[in-house]
């Protein structure tokens, strides 16, 4: 064992050396996030009790880097228990690094791209054993040919699509499955998104179909595993063998991987029912609201819309009384909410001519005249297009696909707003909510909730209604809204405009007094339906005279 500690010091000094010859930009556009060796040696004892005491192990590690697993397995087991190690590894550097560590330990190094490789002999499996922390490669740093194709194989694998919006660690766990012999352990340590997002939906159709799901450990928010990439971790355990869903029940814990300080036991089935696996972590289990009538999702309500993207909001948001200095006419200005941090309560006024009532009230720029007409008819407004400021901006990704380039998004005052993202301190909620009584649009960090008909109606009516929106939103459990949204790294959550629109409003609409949603004569039809039965109107034809 003392040389297994030698070698894991060398190893450590080995990792830093190579980190510091590239910069972070370039580590993150390869994923190359180095395991941490206390994390590294949790993971690696837990998969080993998932093996089991005895027999030999053939190990792999899919992306080796300079080997922190298989120095944590040989730290656990002694290199006697270790029948074969193959590491595969696509820097060439680790690649050199981890073969020379390792060598005499019994790892074997490839030098190539795991997800190009065939494992041997073909179909059978090479490893009872594999643990790994894949590269987190976002989908746009992947060359498009290659994505095409490792979106073919993984789909032929999973018997489904799959999203070209994956990152790199989704292929590497698909195709990683003829690595695995029948029976072997799989133990993952991957970001905690693939448990919401929409391109995640292939792994977890894979966890709930192809594999025995053993365990899913989700470290909280907060609790960020790597000081180099602002992401949640989790670690996915599995054993490669094919189950029926609802046969047995996997373990979803929380906190540390040795002592958790959360453990729910979910099947398989109830997992792959659910869209989202996010809330089977929280603290409060959701459960159906006892009310009789179906859930009513949010977005039959309101219509959920992302703020205006200005494309350079320093440049196009300014307070009102500075774009008047510089002598550009009203005409060209429109309310605009300022950023939650400067909102002290949940209520937006309204202030003169509409603006927010708030001190120094800011104003959106937005002109949609032809350059010609600014250049002779209002020469300030020119003047300000034409600063460097505005050529920087004029060069911007939104900016310069937009005719004319100044112009914006056209989009209303919405009476609600939510903020878009937000951190949850001390089990709060992260996310808050105004009552916007002003003619002020939003920018994207807010969504903006429009009513639809027949809340729109009662707003008409009752514009205080609005207020009772904004109260029903907030009094939410922090963890029901959690549920819809999706957590990163460092205790940010966000919160999209379809995830917002699943949010049950039943309790909203008895609140607001509204029996149904349906227009008049959709419902007068409906009622009709429900009379007639197989033998005509309810109650024979004496009832329908």
């Amino acid at each position: 064992m003392l040389g297994v500690a030698n070698a894991e010091s060398r190893r450590l000094a080995l990792q830093d050396r190579l980190d510091s010859e590239r910069s972070a930009d370039e580590r993150n556009r390869w994923g190359q996030f180095a395991t941490p060796p206390a994390l590294a040696a949790e993971v690696a004892k837990e998969a080993l009790r998932q093996v089991g005491e005895s027999g030999p192990l053939d190990f792999l590690e899919p992306s080796i880097g300079s080997g922190t697993f298989f120095s944590a397995l040989l730290s656990l087991t002694g290199p006697g228990r270790v029948r074969s190690a193959t590491g595969i590894e696509l820097d060439e550097r680790f690649a050199q690094a981890s073969g020379g560590l390792w060598e005499e330990f019994g790892l074997k190094v490839v030098q190539g791209d795991f997800t190009q490789l065939r494992p041997a002999p073909e179909g059978g499996g090479v490893a009872n054993l594999l643990i790994a922390n894949p590269p987190y490669v976002r989908h746009h740093h992947l060359d498009r040919l290659n994505k095409v194709d490792l979106q073919a194989r993984a789909a032929k694998i999973l018997g489904r699509p799959v999203s070209g919006l994956s990152g790199l660690y989704v292929y590497f766990m698909v195709l990683a499955d003829p690595w695995l012999a029948e029976g072997g352990i799989g133990a993952w340590l991957i970001p905690s998104e693939w448990m919401d997002v929409n391109y995640g939906a292939a792994l977890r159709w894979y966890l709930t179909t192809h594999v025995q799901l053993l365990r899913v450990h989700r470290f909280d928010a907060a609790d960020v595993q790597f000081g180099d990439a602002l992401v949640s971790s989790s670690v996915v355990f599995y054993r490669k063998r094919r189950v029926e869903p609802g046969a047995h029940l996997a373990q979803l814990t929380t906190g540390s991987i040795e002592r958790p300080s959360r453990c729910r036991l979910v099947s398989a089935l109830e997992l792959s029912a659910s869209g989202k696996w996010s809330h089977f972590f929280t603290k409060t289990v959701r459960t159906a609201p006892t009310l009789d009538s179906p859930s009513v999702d949010l977005g039959r309500v309101l219509e959920v819309k992302r703020g205006i993207a200005t494309g350079g909001n320093r440049f196009f948001i300014r307070p009102r009384t500075e774009f008047t200095d510089l002598g550009i006419p009203d005409r060209f200005l429109r309310p605009i909410v300022p950023s939650s941090r400067f909102l002290t309560g949940s209520v937006i006024g309204r202030g003169q001519d509409g603006y927010p009532d708030v001190p120094s009230p800011l104003a959106l720029l937005d002109c949609d005249l032809p350059e010609e007409r600014v250049r002779t008819h209002h020469p300030a407004l020119w003047s300000y297009f034409e600063s460097p400021a505005g050529q920087e901006v004029r060069r911007g990704y939104l900016t310069s696909g937009r005719k004319p380039w100044y112009s914006q998004e056209h989009r209303p005052a919405a009476p609600v707003l939510v903020t878009y993202m937000g951190r949850g301190r001390s089990g709060g909620n992260p996310f808050r909510f105004f009552w916007n009584r002003s003619d002020a649009t939003a920018t994207n960090v807010y969504l903006m909730l429009f009513p639809r008909r027949p809340l729109a109606e009662l707003l008409q009516r009752d514009p205080d209604a609005g207020e009772a929106i904004v109260e029903f939103l907030a009094d939410r459990p922090a963890e029901e809204l959690l549920g819809h949204g999706r957590e990163y790294g460092g205790g940010l959550f966000k919160l999209e405009p379809k995830e917002l629109g699943r949010l049950d409003v039943r309790e909203l609409l008895e609140r607001l007094g509204i029996a149904s949603l349906d227009p008049p004569t959709v419902r007068r039809k409906r009622q009709l339906s429900l009379a007639f039965g197989a033998g005509g109107l309810a109650g024979g034809p004496e009832a329908a005279r």
